[in-house]
């Protein structure tokens, strides 16, 4: 057949062979061989097919990235040592090298890197043996993941360079993003620039329905066969029946890694049941049981979720706490994991943990190889609750960040069918109850401000105008007497009175007994208050209690004329001294009050107060269990 555009005819069956785009190079035909094309030649290729294709990407999946509209065309596959990664080939019709690199859940857009020169065999030579290096275009870079991969399989139609094994990867980041170094063979190294995108923003459509028919193997100790239905994503288990825990390696050789050092523990989440978290619904696939290799009594359990679209993520539970995290590609750069605190996202994340762990017990199937060298892994946590962010170190050649958040007990309560542990203490990313001590007093002090001005606004249109003041004598043999005061008019429609008193008391009392009269409906009001002064020395002190001083309110007084009915008592003991007793009672109008001011100032100080003590105390309970926590218990 002639060739036209990218169509070809097998030289085997001579079927059509659609490269679908001119930049590919590689293409399987329907007859199940691979062809190479060079020009208008075709060459067979060793290159092996996928067989039984099961991910929810297929040839012919279209969707957008930027704007710019792609269809997906194929794929080659790299099976790395502890992980299997997919580069889909998409066509945006520009005739540009582009993949969507793709597992576990994650996904990036791979565009090549131009350099001004390009990375050569002695490059990646010297960056594989660092863990940070610097790109010809000068930018910094630190190592995130070395792998090889000696298993590489294809379908549909990809650009894929020639390669020897093993193929070589280094993934690297800088602050200005992402980048996948791959050595195909001596003379091939391409680099790639990544750019993480979401499963939402890719939007895409023709996705394959049926999927995750997963494989079946059979258990190395007891031959017991089982179904590991996310293969070749997970590529360890534990057996059914005897409890041995295996993984696969290049796609098919199971290899024991002994069995569970414990019992099982209670599971609250089974195998096998659904879970919605976060919008999302997870397929509970496997379980852990885990303990700080430094302590004895550290201990958590651990659930592997899997979605067909959206990968693995991991639901924990310490305490009666539950944590659900997930790996991700949005992080901070590796260094940062030697500080004790730092900026991500406008979130300060402060140092939690330094740990490394031992599995007790697992059961099901769990993302690559969590039996292999677990034991050096290294993972350190960050908080920022309800957010915490946790880096696992492996022997200087990788760095995989999680990103998790505290989920509420009630959330999983509703879900399972029996009974969950209560939770109790305070987990390191659970929310605090209480707004932010330093959020509060900012509010507070806002509020503050506002009533002062409000207050003084209020107090502008206060008339305080003085209706009566009045001096009035009790007889020396008279201890009671009541005296009626002028008349006096009220103009505001409503307004308060303040009634200003002074006695001479001296080592004794007086009471006021007072009465408003409205003249016009003989509506009345009535008020009483006491002064006392009582003074003298004490071991060679002068001590002193009360005032001659007091005042009284009258409060929503209506507009109208107004007369007193005052009635002075004084302490019988200040009769018959031949001295004068005259009172005094002034009022006036409309004067501004402090009181519900001063009521409510005092109610706003106590809150930042109480919410002060109350963060205070959860915080110090939260950072108990840390080693670089700040409270001081001794």
């Amino acid at each position: 057949m002639e060739n036209t555009n990218n169509i070809h005819s097998c030289p085997s069956c001579g079927e059509t062979i659609d490269f679908k785009s001119t930049v590919n190079n590689l293409a399987v035909c329907t007859c199940g061989l691979v062809w190479e094309r060079d020009g208008e030649n075709l060459s067979a290729s060793d290159t092996l097919t996928i067989k039984n294709a099961a991910d929810f990407i297929q040839s012919g999946t279209t969707g957008s990235w930027n704007n710019l509209p792609f269809t997906v065309t194929g794929r080659f596959r790299l099976w790395f040592e502890q992980a299997v990664y997919n580069y889909w080939s998409v066509d945006m019709g520009d005739e540009k090298i582009r993949y969507l690199a793709e597992g576990y859940g994650m996904f990036a857009i791979y565009e090549p890197a131009s350099y001004i020169r390009p990375i050569n065999h002695n490059d990646y030579n010297i960056f594989s043996t660092a863990r940070q290096f610097t790109t010809p275009d000068n930018e910094h870079y630190e190592v995130t993941d070395k792998d090889s991969a000696d298993y590489i399989d294809v379908e549909g139609s990809v650009f894929k360079p020639a390669h020897t094994k093993p193929i070589k990867s280094i993934e690297a980041v800088s602050i200005n993003g992402r980048i996948e170094i791959i050595q195909f063979s001596k003379n091939t190294v391409m680099a790639f620039k990544s750019h993480p995108v979401s499963f939402e923003d890719l939007n895409f459509q023709n996705l394959r329905e049926k999927t995750g028919e997963g494989k079946t193997f059979a258990c190395r100790n007891c031959n017991t066969k089982k179904v590991i239905e996310t293969y070749p994503y997970a590529q360890s288990w534990v057996c059914d029946h005897c409890e041995t825990r295996l993984s696969v390696s290049d796609g098919m050789l199971v290899q024991a890694h002994g069995v569970n050092k414990s019992t099982s523990p209670i599971i609250h989440v089974p195998i096998g049941s659904d879970i919605e978290l976060q919008n999302v619904n997870y397929r509970v696939i496997g379980f852990s049981h885990k303990q700080d290799s430094a302590s004895k009594y550290d201990k958590w359990k651990e659930y592997t979720l899997y979605n067909k679209y959206l990968g693995y993520a991991f639901l924990t539970e310490s305490d009666g706490h539950w944590m659900l995290l997930k790996e991700t590609q949005q992080a901070p750069l590796p260094s940062v994991a030697s500080l004790n605190y730092f900026s991500f996202e406008d979130k300060t994340f402060n140092r939690f943990l330094t740990y490394k762990f031992d599995i007790l017990y697992s059961t099901g199937e769990f993302p690559g190889n969590i039996f292999d060298d677990h034991e050096e892994i290294q993972a350190i946590d960050f908080i920022s609750p309800p957010e915490i962010l946790s880096i696992e170190k492996e022997s200087g050649n990788r760095n995989v960040w999680f990103r998790g958040e505290y989920i509420e007990r009630n959330v999983i309560k509703n879900q399972v069918s029996g009974s969950i542990p209560s939770s109790y203490g305070v987990a390191p990313a659970q929310p605090k109850n209480w707004a932010d001590t330093g959020t509060i007093v900012q509010s507070a002090l806002i509020v503050m401000v506002i009533m002062l001005l409000t207050q003084y606004f209020i107090n502008m249109n206060h008339l305080e105008k003085t209706v009566l003041d009045e001096n009035y004598k009790l007889a020396d043999s008279v201890a009671s007497n009541t005296f009626m005061t002028e008349k006096f008019v009220l103009k505001k429609w409503k307004s308060n009175l303040l009634l200003k008193l002074y006695a001479p008391v001296d080592n004794s009392w007086f009471e006021f007994n007072i009465t408003l009269v409205n003249v016009k409906d003989g509506s009345e009001y009535n008020m009483e208050e006491g002064l006392e002064l009582y003074k003298g020395y004490s071991d060679g002190e002068f001590w002193s209690e009360g005032s001659a001083y007091g005042d009284a309110y009258f409060s929503s007084i209506p507009a109208g004329t107004y007369f007193m009915s005052v009635t002075g008592t004084r302490d019988s003991k200040t009769m018959y001294n031949n001295r004068p007793y005259i009172f005094n009672v002034k009022v006036i109008n409309d004067t501004p009050m402090y009181r519900n001011f001063i009521l409510i100032l005092l109610c706003i100080i106590t809150w930042p107060i109480i919410s002060g003590i109350r963060n205070y105390n959860n915080e110090r309970q939260r950072w108990s269990n840390s080693p670089y926590s700040t409270f001081n218990d001794d």
